[in-house]
C-alpha cells in the first residue's frame, strides 16, 4: 500500500481526491489545518497530516515527525491554496513560497518519495488571443495577470527549478461537481432568486471541467510514467456563460429572467469594495483582478497534450456534469447546506 498525501483535503477538490485515493487502495494522509471542516470526509479513511500555508516553518518538523514514526510519503497532492487572502502578499507567501518550501523539505526528509502532483490554474497560464480565439496550449507563454495567478505561476518556476523533484502541473479551468461552493452553488442562489447573470462581453467564451474527471486525470498521472510536465486542463469545449446558465436553469427547473452585468460597472464596484477592504482588512470575495479574469474573453483549452501521453479523456460534458451536480445537491437537501 503506498502513502500519498492529499492538502487542502478538506475543501471541495481535496475532498474528492480523498475518496479517490481510497478507491485506489492508497493509504491517504489528509492536509489540513487544525480547525478545518472535516464534514466530507466523512466515511472516508485518511489520516491527519497537520498542515497550514500560513505556518511553512511547521512543514519540516512535521515531515519528520512522520518519518520517525517509520511513514514517509510516497506522492503527494498538492491541492491547498491561498484563494481569500486579507492581504496580497498572502497569495505569494501561501501558494509561492509555501509550495517551494514544502516541495524541498518532501525531497529532504522523505528518501521513498516519487512524486509531486501539483494543481495550479490557468490563472497562472492566462486567457488566450481575444481577436484570433485560439485555444491555449502549454507551448503559449504565460500571462497571468492577477496576484493569485501570478503565484500559481510563481509556483510553477520553483518546481521547474527542482532538478531532484518528479512533479506533474496540472492548469485546471474551473472545475464543478457535487461539493462545489465557488462555481455552479453560487449560480444556483442568484438563480432561486430569479435571475440568470452573465458577466461582461456576450463573445466570452470559457471552459470547466468536472470533478471526476479531473480526478481520474491525476490518479493516473500518478500511477503514469509522466514526470516534470505541465498540462492546461478542461473538459476540451468552451461555453458562452448564457449556455452554462441556461443548462443550469433548464436542470433545476427555475424560469430566470437573463441579466448581463457590463465590465466596466463590476470593476467599478470592486474597486470601491477593494480600496474599503484595504482598509477593514477583510478577505475580498470579488476583487478587481478577480473581475477581470472572470471577463476575459477568450478561456479556450487546448487539451490535446493531456490527452496524447495521459489518455485524458473526459466523460462530463456540460449537460452530464450539470445533471450529476444538481442531483447531488437535491439529494442532499438545502443547497446552502454545502458551504
Amino acid at each position: 500500500m503506498k502513502n500519498i498525501l492529499i492538502t487542502g483535503a478538506s475543501g471541495f477538490v481535496g475532498g474528492h481526491m480523498v475518496e479517490e485515493g481510497n478507491r485506489r487502495g492508497y493509504k491517504v494522509f489528509a492536509g489540513v489545518r487544525g480547525t478545518s471542516d472535516l464534514r466530507f470526509l466523512e466515511g472516508q479513511q485518511y489520516e491527519i497530516f497537520p498542515l497550514d500555508l500560513n505556518k511553512p516553518h511547521e512543514v519540516r518538523n512535521n515531515l519528520i515527525d512522520f518519518r520517525n514514526k517509520g511513514i514517509e510519503f510516497d506522492y503527494v497532492i498538492h491541492c491547498a491554496a491561498i484563494t481569500k487572502p486579507k492581504r496580497i502578499e498572502e497569495f505569494y507567501e501561501g501558494n509561492s513560497e509555501f509550495t517551494k518550501t514544502f516541495a524541498s523539505e518532501l525531497i529532504k526528509e522523505h528518501p521513498s518519495f516519487k512524486k509531486f502532483i501539483y494543481i495550479s490554474s490557468m490563472a497562472a497560464q492566462g486567457p488566450g488571443d481575444s481577436v484570433t480565439f485560439a485555444p491555449v496550449t502549454e507551448e503559449h507563454l504565460p500571462k497571468p495577470f492577477t496576484p493569485y495567478g501570478m503565484s500559481k505561476r510563481r509556483a510553477e518556476l520553483y518546481l521547474f527549478e527542482m532538478k531532484d523533484l518528479n512533479y506533474v502541473i496540472f492548469r485546471p479551468m474551473a472545475v464543478y461537481g457535487p461539493r462545489d461552493k465557488k462555481f455552479i452553488l453560487r449560480l444556483i442562489s442568484i438563480m432561486q432568486k430569479g435571475f440568470n447573470v452573465s458577466l461582461g462581453s456576450s463573445k466570452a467564451k470559457s471552459a470547466i471541467v468536472y470533478i471526476d474527471d479531473i480526478t481520474e486525470l491525476l490518479f493516473n498521472a500518478i500511477e503514469s510514467d509522466v514526470v516534470r510536465e505541465t498540462f492546461n486542463i478542461s473538459d476540451g469545449k468552451t461555453y458562452p456563460q448564457a449556455t452554462i446558465n441556461r443548462v443550469l436553469s433548464n436542470e433545476l427547473g427555475l424560469k430566470t429572467v437573463s441579466l448581463r452585468i457590463p465590465r466596466w460597472f463590476l470593476l467599478g464596484v470592486s474597486y470601491t469594495l477593494y480600496f474599503g477592504n484595504k482598509i477593514i482588512k477583510k478577505p475580498l470575495h470579488l476583487s478587481p483582478f478577480k473581475i477581470k479574469e472572470l471577463t476575459a474573453l477568450n478561456w479556450t483549452v487546448d487539451i490535446s497534450k493531456a490527452q496524447k501521453m495521459l489518455r485524458f479523456y473526459p466523460k462530463h460534458f456540460l449537460d452530464k456534469g450539470v445533471k450529476k451536480t444538481v442531483d447531488w445537491y437535491h439529494k442532499n437537501g438545502d443547497h446552502h447546506s454545502a458551504k
